[in-house]
């Protein structure tokens, strides 16, 4: 993505791009934002989730949205490299489906996609955004 942050995330064995947005305040923190396409794949993969009620309205674009919220019951989300090895991994995400097609971003792309926010770079300790090379440098580990 041109001047956006992607790092590759797996929850299970389904690995997906996401874009990392500095400027997104997620709520809960450690919120993942994901599109429809990904959730998609989620659900006929069988993967074990519950629903969750949200009182948590997001603002953006032309009007307020209240999105689907999914707690993933067992799989872990792992950061991953290119060739798919484990940087870091994180306890199962909570998954919010992002929907609204009246906004640019994720919800309007067909292919699995997700967005996670601010918080994630406090949970990852120092890191790196190398605009020139197109890569993220994270700590492994967690």
């Amino acid at each position: 993505m041109p001047n956006v942050p992607v790092i590759g995330l797996r929850i299970g064995q389904i690995t997906f791009p996401a874009q990392v947005d500095t400027g997104y305040g997620d709520f809960p923190q450690g919120v993942v934002q994901i599109n429809a396409a990904l959730m998609r794949i989620l659900r006929e993969t069988g993967m074990s989730m519950h629903s969750l009620s949200s009182n948590v309205v997001t603002v953006s674009c032309p009007g307020t949205y209240t999105y689907e919220r999914w707690q993933i019951e067992q799989d872990e989300l792992s950061i991953v490299t290119l060739s798919g090895d484990t940087v870091a991994s994180f306890p199962p995400p909570l998954l919010e489906v992002k929907i609204d097609a009246h906004c640019s971003g994720i919800s309007t792309f067909a292919e699995p996609f997700a967005q996670i926010g601010a918080s994630w770079l406090s949970r990852w300790g120092k890191s790196v955004f190398d605009g020139v090379e197109s890569a993220v440098w994270v700590p492994t580990g967690h």
